[in-house]
């Protein structure tokens, strides 16, 4: 970010994310939704620096810890789980960028300082809230498909399942255990 942000326009909102007070901006530049660490159990994630870089207006690159999916509340409307990179260390606790903004219908109005949802404008105590529904992990390595694989299908389904996912690794992503359809 460039310079100081000496007032706090429509961009800016107070929000409460797992409970907890924060801030979020809505980026009009960014291509992708951030969140910051402290609101996510770094400890399930597994590092995407093979896979993912960011870089932003300074051209800094970054390596996200990981991704995550969550839920954004906006005047009691619950919007489609998003997904976002988890960084350290970042001024904003959640990021929410324009392709997200646009699938929720979001609109900036700078001339009027206000801030829009499906053309209903959202006023300052209007509650926002965000959940952390689960983190996402890739696949990285054998032992983390191995892991994820229930152990109640039979050894044939196991070994099936395990190289559909090892030889296309890059494509999947999960969230939780993989196990039969009941």
């Amino acid at each position: 970010m460039v310079g100081a942000i000496t007032n706090k326009p429509a961009l800016y909102k107070p929000i409460m994310i797992n409970g907890e007070k924060a801030q979020i901006l809505f980026d009009t530049g960014a291509t992708v939704n951030i969140i910051n660490s402290k609101y996510v159990n770094t400890n399930s994630l597994l590092s995407l620096q093979k896979d993912a870089t960011l870089s932003g207006i300074a051209a800094k690159t970054v390596y996200p810890l990981g991704m995550c999916q969550f839920t954004l509340e906006i005047k009691n409307k619950i919007y489609p789980p998003m997904r976002a990179y988890v960084l350290e260390g970042i001024e904003f606790d959640l990021i929410i960028g324009h392709s997200e903004m646009r699938r929720m219908g979001i609109c900036i109005d700078y001339k009027n300082d206000s801030f829009l949802v499906n053309q209903r404008e959202i006023k300052s105590d209007d509650e926002i809230n965000a959940n952390v529904c689960s983190v996402i992990r890739k696949y990285e390595n054998d032992d983390l498909i191995r892991s994820m694989i229930s152990k109640d299908l039979t050894h044939g389904e196991q070994k099936k399942l395990f190289d559909i996912l090892k030889r296309y690794k890059n494509v999947f992503s999960f969230q939780g255990k993989l196990e039969r359809v009941k």
